[in-house]
């Protein structure tokens, strides 16, 4: 169905026909080694799966929620497929304890429960997002980028889901 590269990991994601299930599977990008493969159900992906430190977050299409996994072993940290009451816009990155998500519904950044899906926090723009949400792995300042058709670039300090909402983006710039 699709593949993608994230840093030295591989996904593909399939559909298997025995079991009429969708895999997603992770490889070792330079020696095809797989790492690990989890079902993620019925439903195929709606977005490329997106590697965080921790996770690795596949949003699932019609609605089907979001699959969170263990970047490291591809154990399922939460059940099998999570809720969403957001329309996402595209793939979901994810920090140690949040995974973070734009909504078509409203255009703002949510702040999601990993292992709920429930929106903590929600941070709006002065445009409609149209890039990103995108974080910053492994650099001492950690953020989550967006872009906006107002042709702006905001970065916003990753707070996790249960914290408050930043009040300022870290930057922006036109």
């Amino acid at each position: 169905q699709g593949v993608a590269i994230q840093e030295s990991d591989l996904f593909l994601w399939v559909f298997n026909g025995r079991s009429r299930h969708y895999e997603v599977h992770s490889l070792d990008a330079k020696t095809g080694a797989r790492n690990w493969m989890v079902d993620v159900g019925h439903k195929n992906l709606s977005q490329v799966p997106m590697a965080g430190d921790r996770f690795v977050v596949c949003l699932l299409e019609d609605g089907g929620g979001m699959v969170v996994v263990n970047r490291g072993n591809g154990a399922r940290e939460y059940s099998m497929s999570t809720r969403v009451s957001q329309v996402p816009t595209g793939p979901a990155p994810s920090s140690d304890s949040t995974v973070y998500l734009n909504s078509l519904i409203d255009d703002r950044v949510h702040a999601l429960n990993p292992a709920t899906g429930m929106s903590g926090w929600a941070f709006r723009t002065e445009g409609t997002i149209t890039a990103g949400p995108i974080t910053t792995p492994r650099l001492p300042r950690r953020l989550v980028v967006v872009g906006t058709d107002a042709g702006e670039v905001v970065a916003l300090p990753p707070r996790a889901w249960n914290e408050s909402r930043p009040t300022d983006a870290a930057w922006d710039r036109s």
